[in-house]
C-alpha cells in the first residue's frame, strides 16, 4: 500500500546551535593538541617576524612663503609695463619652489647632508614585509661576511645601488602637502626613530629654504636687470625730451623757464613738450624706487620663509604592524589546525548527529530514530 502524501517529512531545517556544536566544534575539541601544535608553529614564526619590524614615527612641519612687494606704495601703471612689479607675491614662483622639492636633484641634495645613521635609515623600506626581507637579507649577509668579500669595483656598484635606493626611499619617507593660495606647504617625515623623523623634516626646510633663497635671489637679479634696463631708457628718454624742449626754445626764442607763449601753436607745441619731460620724470622715478626695492630685497630674501609650525619630536609611534603580525600568526594557527580536521570530518562523513540522517536522505522517516551515542 502506497505510503501517505500527509506524513510529514522530518527533514530539519533552521538554525539549532547543537547541531553545529557536535558538527563543527566537537571534532576540533577531540583533536586541540593538533591544533594548539599549529597555533605554536605559526606564533613561533610570527613573533621572531614581529622583532624584526619597528614602529613608524612622523613628525611635520608647516612653511611658508612670505610676500615680498616691490612696488611703489603708489600703484602706478606705468610700472607694470617693464614687468618688474610683485615677485614672490605670485603662484608661478610658489608652483616653481613645489617643483624644486619634488625634484631628484633636491632629494640628492637632501641626502648628501646626512650622515652614516640616516642613509641607514633610509635603506630600510617602510612596510612590514620589506623590514623582513631586508633584515633577514642584512643577517644572512652578516653571518656570511659577504660584503667583506666584494672587491673595489663591485663595492663601488654597491654604494651606487645604495645612493639609489635611499633616494627613492626618501621621496616615500617625505610627504608634501601645498596650499598655492596661503603660500604655504606641510612636510610630514616617516621614520623607525622619533629623533630621525623631525630631524628629517628639519634637513628638508633647511635645503628647502637655501634652494628658495636663491631661487627668489635670481629672480631678483633678473626682474633688478631688466629694471635697471628700463631706468636707462626713461633716462635716455627723459634726455631727448629736455633737449627737444630746449632746442625749440632756442628756435623760438623764449627763455627755459617761460611756459606761456602768446602764440597758439607755440603754446601747443610748448606744452607737448613739457608733458613728454614730465611723463619720462615721473618713468624714471617710478622705476627707480623699484630698482632700490629690489636692492633691498636682494639682501633680505632670508626673510621670506616663515615655519609655522616647527617640527616636533613625536612620543607615539604612529603606526606599528607588530602587533598585527603576532594577531594574523594567531589566526593562521588556529586556521591551519581546523581546517583539515573539518575537512577530513566531511571527508569521511561520520554520524554525530541526527540531521547528519536527514541531511543525507531525502524521504519520509516513519517512527522514531534511534538515539546515537
Amino acid at each position: 500500500m502506497p505510503m501517505s502524501s500527509n506524513i510529514p517529512q522530518n527533514k530539519a531545517t533552521g538554525f539549532d546551535p547543537q547541531y553545529l556544536i557536535v558538527k563543527y566544534l566537537v571534532p576540533v575539541l577531540e583533536h586541540k593538541w593538533f591544533v594548539l601544535f599549529c597555533i605554536i608553529v605559526f606564533l613561533a614564526i610570527a613573533v621572531p617576524l614581529s622583532l624584526l619590524v619597528k614602529p613608524e614615527y612622523s613628525s611635520s612641519a608647516t612653511v611658508q612663503l612670505k610676500k615680498l612687494e616691490t612696488r611703489a606704495k603708489k600703484d602706478d601703471p606705468d610700472v607694470g609695463r617693464v614687468n618688474i612689479g610683485q615677485v614672490v607675491d605670485d603662484t608661478p614662483i610658489f608652483d616653481t619652489a613645489i617643483a624644486i622639492m619634488q625634484s631628484s636633484t633636491f632629494r640628492t641634495k637632501i641626502i648628501g647632508s646626512f650622515d652614516d645613521n640616516l642613509k641607514t635609515e633610509l635603506e630600510v623600506p617602510l612596510d612590514p614585509p620589506g623590514q623582513i626581507i631586508y633584515n633577514i637579507s642584512s643577517l644572512i649577509k652578516k653571518i656570511l661576511k659577504l660584503d667583506e668579500e666584494l672587491s673595489t669595483d663591485e663595492k663601488l656598484k654597491l654604494e651606487s645601488k645604495k645612493s639609489q635606493i635611499q633616494l627613492s626611499r626618501l621621496s616615500g619617507r617625505i610627504g608634501l602637502r601645498s596650499d598655492p593660495k596661503k603660500g604655504t606647504m606641510k612636510i610630514t617625515a616617516k621614520a623607525f626613530d622619533p629623533k630621525i623623523a623631525s630631524l628629517l623634516v628639519d634637513h628638508y626646510i633647511a635645503q628647502w629654504i637655501e634652494e628658495n633663497v636663491n631661487y627668489i635671489k635670481k629672480v631678483i637679479q633678473e626682474r633688478l636687470g631688466n629694471a635697471q634696463t628700463q631706468l636707462k631708457k626713461d633716462q635716455a628718454f627723459l634726455e631727448e625730451a629736455v633737449q627737444q624742449d630746449l632746442a625749440y626754445r632756442k628756435e623760438i626764442g623764449i627763455p627755459i623757464d617761460r611756459l606761456i607763449v602768446p602764440d597758439p601753436n607755440m603754446q601747443i607745441e610748448l606744452n607737448r613738450l613739457h608733458f613728454a619731460i614730465v611723463k619720462a620724470t615721473e618713468n624714471v622715478d617710478n622705476v627707480n624706487i623699484v630698482v632700490q626695492n629690489l636692492v633691498r630685497l636682494s639682501k633680505s630674501v632670508h626673510d621670506n620663509t616663515i615655519i609655522l609650525d616647527p617640527s616636533r619630536v613625536p612620543f607615539d609611534p604612529s603606526a606599528d604592524s607588530r602587533v598585527i603580525i603576532i594577531f594574523l600568526g594567531l589566526i593562521l594557527g588556529i586556521a591551519s589546525g581546523v581546517a583539515p580536521i573539518l575537512a577530513l570530518e566531511f571527508y569521511r562523513g561520520y554520524i554525530r548527529h541526527e540531521k547528519d540522517i536527514l541531511l543525507a536522505v531525502d524521504i519520509p522517516i516513519i517512527g522514531k530514530l534511534p538515539n546515537i551515542t
